[in-house]
């Protein structure tokens, strides 16, 4: 078992981490006490903070420390795959002259980020990291903000649809959940059969509920590049996202998103190559 550690950004225990471990097949977070813990400064251990608002009367609200295990419980709701336990901005390898600036422009974006701003499509080939800041993502919104978020590899979404089915479930019930998550990050967009009508009814409907409710906002990652139109060129044998889930889900993804493209070659076949 292996973990990465963060900074509360406020905590009843002054000195309190949250440590993030890969158990099971989820990455799992949970709060750390080190020796010597002191009170918190901001409300001397009594839990919430007080101000006066602009009628002179004191308003009491909980102190952003005893929001610590909110935010432990919104990582772990968020089914960030055990594998990237890990993923942070921090740990993000930076192997192309692009990506610093990929970074710092993603970094900046989530500090002023709340649900129903648009959301992040990250496409490019195999091993090129689209996973790494998906996830990322959904680590910072959950711990730093609070957000409620939701990962989903879209094969094994349609599976679980399926597996529903022997237990009289409709496609409607299981989708209910994702479709108002405030923050739904989909990984793997367009991979499976080609275009099968089960696959394709389930992204069509996942989007466009997602499309048409304002207070939320979604995140994609796929190794297909994007296409709008019917001029491919010197592409004509290329498969394009549209090809994998319709030009209807691909343009309602651009709406939803904004398009952040990840150049390089396949890290993991580099590091099998050179031996770790």
């Amino acid at each position: 078992m292996s973990s990465s550690k963060n900074k509360a950004p406020c905590a009843l225990l002054e000195n309190a981490e949250v440590t993030v471990e890969a158990k099971g097949t989820f990455a799992v977070a949970r709060r750390v006490v080190v020796v010597d813990p002191r009170r918190c400064k901001r409300c001397d251990g009594q839990a919430h903070e007080s101000y006066v608002d602009g009628n002179g009367y004191e308003i009491l609200s909980p102190c952003e420390g005893t929001r610590l295990d909110t935010r432990i419980e919104r990582f772990n709701t968020a089914r960030i795959p055990a594998r990237y336990h890990d993923a942070s901005f921090d740990t993000f390898r930076l192997r192309m002259p692009d990506h610093p600036v990929v970074l710092e422009e993603l970094k900046r974006y989530l500090q002023g980020f709340v649900p129903g701003d648009r959301g992040r499509l990250f496409a490019g080939g195999v091993g090129t990291g689209k996973t790494h800041l998906l996830t990322a993502c959904l680590r910072y919104l959950t711990l730093e903000k609070s957000i409620a978020c939701m990962y989903v590899e879209f094969s094994h979404l349609v599976a679980d649809i399926r597996e529903g089915y022997s237990q009289s479930r409709s496609e409607s019930e299981m989708l209910t959940p994702l479709a108002h998550i405030p923050v739904l990050a989909i990984d793997e967009l367009g991979k499976g059969r080609l275009r099968s009508e089960f696959e394709q009814r389930i992204i069509d409907e996942l989007i466009s509920r997602r499309y048409n409710d304002a207070g939320v906002s979604t995140f994609f990652a796929t190794n297909y590049f994007p296409h709008m139109g019917n001029e491919r060129g010197a592409n004509a044998g290329q498969e394009f996202l549209s090809d994998r889930i319709g030009e209807r889900s691909q343009s309602r993804a651009f709406d939803l998103c904004e398009f952040i493209y990840l150049s390089g070659e396949d890290y993991r076949a580099d590091r099998f190559k050179r031996g770790f």
